[in-house]
């Protein structure tokens, strides 16, 4: 499944123009899948990679990119927030003496 995901992925992603190219993809995708409901919706795109109007062959794409499962479309995952506020503590204790790092207590003591 993966292999067939990752050639229906590249395909969706790279939206080729050239009718050769996109029929070369959909060989790869044909090639890639396992039952027969796939097997048929493969062999449909690649009969449609050449037809002179490309809207059938994008939406049958996009139709079996959208019957992909979640995780094998990493491109819809939810960014992560990096200014959020981290969850774990630091590791040290803040320090109260109000002393900077470049002037530690012993220094300032003496």
């Amino acid at each position: 499944m993966q292999s067939y995901a990752a050639a229906v992925r590249h395909l969706f992603l790279s939206g080729p123009v050239d009718p050769a190219r996109r029929h070369a993809l959909a060989r790869a995708v044909l090639a890639m899948t396992r039952d027969a409901l796939t097997r048929h919706e493969a062999f449909r795109l690649a009969q449609e990679a050449f037809d002179r109007d490309p809207g059938a062959f994008r939406e049958r794409v996009y139709r079996m990119w959208q019957a992909l499962p979640p995780e094998h479309k990493p491109e819809l995952a939810v960014p992560v927030d990096s200014t959020a506020p981290r969850i774990d503590p630091p590791a040290t204790a803040p320090d109260t003496t109000g002393l900077t790092r470049h002037y530690p207590r012993r220094r300032a003591l003496t």
